[in-house]
């Protein structure tokens, strides 16, 4: 029965299709050969248009009658007026507001960050690793490489304490975000490498300085940082400080200070510095949208994947590091002020949702008392 009511609907469907096809034909026809039908039509289409027209005017005129009579018709529309653009202000601030400290989360933090044990040694081929992670999703913008260590950074005229990041710089460039952050901007088209350049006869690395030190030390392109590293302990379990000096080479803006008391070298470079041969110690993820709503489950997915990764190299060595597996997303890492922006922004909903629905109430009485008012003139 549900089948023949289907064909039933379908030919009676296919019978006003093929009828209105006939008509608009035969409309066609006789515009195109009768001008005068022409003009008939158009004469009929202006007098209902002017006559629905003014039947809308009538009941506008009516209903503008009975506003301009009772003040408290217009106590009303103004009630209404300002609390849609008091709900549309504070809902916008709220969102300005978050949208605002999302992206300082954003901007010291990677989407999406992987790390194998505390060591900088964690990640022993961690380019192959960047690859595969990358392959595993269709959503992941990009996989960058880091290794991190604090370093007194000495330079002419004072010295300080700050964190060199080791990247590579082609990858960084490429899918991170410190591309948009070099000073000056003509950096952003032309730096490709670190390099090696010359300075005061000595072929020194190229490194890029945060702006923070820039503004408070008077740093230019060009100028002289040492970096002091700490040998391995020896026998007697003494460590002693190493001081590699650096050119630097540009700037980075961040949006937060401290991602801006730092400095970027060259991954390799550090790894040797530290003696961690070629490791790196995290791995950063980059999305496409970093907002998607199954951030938790990615986040899943690559800690899995990166277990398969630790196991596949060595069984026994998986044992040892898959439970130091980490995986944070950038919500994660920062759960805590993340969570209490998102619910300050829910509460505000709610009130804000309560409050429109007293006023609605508000409203509904004066209307309801209005037209009780006017039902025999009506």
């Amino acid at each position: 029965q549900s089948l023949a009511h289907a064909l039933k609907i379908k030919r009676a469907a296919r019978c006003v299709a093929d009828t209105a096809r006939s008509m608009s034909i035969k409309l066609s026809y006789l515009l195109s050969h009768f001008p005068e039908a022409a003009a008939v039509v158009a004469v009929v289409l202006c007098i209902f248009t002017v006559r629905m027209w003014l039947k809308h005017a009538y009941v506008g005129s009516v209903a503008a009658r009975y506003l301009r009579s009772r003040s408290i018709t217009w106590v009303a529309s103004l009630l209404i007026a300002s609390v849609v653009v008091m709900y549309l202000l504070v809902i916008s601030v709220m969102e300005g507001f978050k949208q605002h400290y999302m992206d300082k989360l954003q901007s010291v933090l990677a989407h999406t960050t992987i790390s194998v044990g505390s060591m900088a040694r964690g990640i022993e081929k961690p380019e192959a690793w960047a690859d595969e992670i990358a392959r595993s999703d269709s959503g992941i913008k990009g996989v960058t490489l880091g290794l991190e260590s604090p370093a007194m950074a000495q330079f002419d005229t004072a010295r300080t304490v700050g964190t060199l990041r080791g990247v590579d710089l082609e990858r960084e460039l490429k899918a991170g975000r410190l591309k948009e952050l070099l000073h000056p901007p003509e950096l952003r088209d032309s730096l490709k490498e670190f390099g090696v350049h010359e300075h005061g006869g000595k072929m020194i690395p190229g490194v890029i300085v945060g702006g923070y030190w820039r503004k408070n030390y008077n740093l230019k392109v060009g100028d002289r940082v040492t970096f002091g590293f700490f040998s391995e302990e020896d026998e007697f379990g003494d460590s002693h400080l190493r001081s590699k000096a650096c050119a630097i080479i540009g700037f980075f803006e961040g949006k937060h200070p401290y991602l801006e008391q730092g400095a970027y070298i060259d991954r390799k470079y550090l790894a040797e510095q530290m003696g961690a041969g070629d490791a790196a110690k995290t791995l950063y993820v980059w999305l496409n949208d970093p907002n998607r709503a199954d951030l938790p489950e990615f986040a899943t997915a690559i800690t899995a994947r990166t277990k398969e990764l630790v196991g596949r190299e060595d069984s026994k060595r998986e044992s040892k590091l898959a439970k130091y597996v980490e995986v944070q997303t950038w919500q994660q890492q920062d759960n805590n002020f993340y969570e209490a922006m998102r619910r300050e922004n829910l509460i505000m909903r709610f009130i804000m949702a309560l409050f429109l629905a007293m006023i609605a109430f508000i409203i509904f009485l004066i209307f309801g008392r209005l037209v009780a008012e006017k039902v025999r003139d009506i």
